[in-house]
């Protein structure tokens, strides 16, 4: 088992999926991830509305849905452990250009 983790910067109006080193990432084939933690800050100095979701298969499941985050304030989307399954991925998206960070923690493991 290996601890890992993916990340979004300065996320806008656009949908963006979280990257690991510059890559878009999804769960690989053989691989089960395990989330343990998930944060979203905003870095602007307005409130903005955030949305977060795991998109599988052609399905869009929201973790967090037009949740506000004040200026400079942070959520963490984490209500427990949350699996993701082989080409699931994270997405983010934010009501204001450049305003949302993203990072997501989890541990892979053999399916």
């Amino acid at each position: 088992m290996a601890f890992k983790s993916i990340e979004a910067v300065a996320v806008g109006t656009v949908a963006t999926q979280l990257s690991s080193g510059g890559s878009p990432y999804q769960t690989p084939a053989g691989k089960i991830d395990i989330l343990i933690g998930f944060q979203l800050s905003n870095r602007s100095n307005t409130t903005i509305a955030v949305d977060a979701y795991l998109k599988r298969g052609g399905n869009n499941i929201y973790l967090v849905r037009g949740a506000n985050l004040v200026a400079g304030g942070a959520e963490d989307v984490m209500g427990g452990k949350q699996i993701m399954q082989e080409g699931d991925q994270l997405w983010v998206v934010s009501s204001v250009a450049g305003s949302l960070d993203a990072w997501a923690s989890f541990m892979q493991d053999n399916a």
